[in-house]
């Protein structure tokens, strides 16, 4: 293979993992957003005091958003990959604590609970989303970015997938 067919493969993975991380976090946030009173309710039972469950809740939005448009538009890819995936551990933490203090916390990661718990699945989630963000950062340091254009076009088909889905399960159209 030459260096212009790694460098092509490398740019359609790079766009295909940053568009999988733009969709999960847009489709977390606007999730989060639209059931805010439910997130806030799972900020709550982590245990945080009540006057910053909220600030909590909408400070979680406001940064998975941040991060999705900075990727979306490759925003110092780098950087922002590595927050992303700071961001997924942290989430992981998160439901690794749930485990180890023995609570039952809803999960509302895309923003109703639908009977999922924060546990194993959701940190064994959490874990494999930050070691994409880290593949993103690491074809980075490669000089190997996804274009723009074509991580927006994996992301609409990545939401439009996910929303037929929904749609065809439930009926009608919802967030999660």
């Amino acid at each position: 293979m030459t260096g212009i067919g790694r460098v092509s493969v490398g740019v359609v993975l790079g766009s295909a993992v940053t568009s999988v991380l733009v969709t999960v976090l847009l489709i977390a946030s606007v999730g989060k957003l639209l059931s805010f009173a439910e997130f806030s309710q799972t900020v709550r039972e982590l245990g945080l005091s009540r006057r910053i469950v909220q600030p909590t809740a909408v400070t979680v939005i406001l940064v998975e958003l941040a991060l999705a448009s900075a990727l979306l538009i490759s925003l110092d890819t780098r950087r922002t990959a590595l927050l992303v995936a700071l961001l997924f551990l942290t989430f992981m933490s998160v439901s690794v604590f749930a485990v180890w203090k023995g609570r039952q916390i809803g999960c509302n990661c895309f923003g109703s609970r639908h009977g999922i718990e924060l546990g194993w699945i959701t940190a064994a989630r959490g874990g494999l989303l930050a070691a994409m963000a880290i593949g993103v950062v690491a074809l980075s340091n490669l000089g190997i970015e996804g274009l723009p254009s074509l991580t927006v076009a994996f992301v609409v088909a990545l939401s439009a997938l996910h929303w037929l889905r929904q749609w065809s399960h439930a009926g009608a159209p919802s967030i999660e």
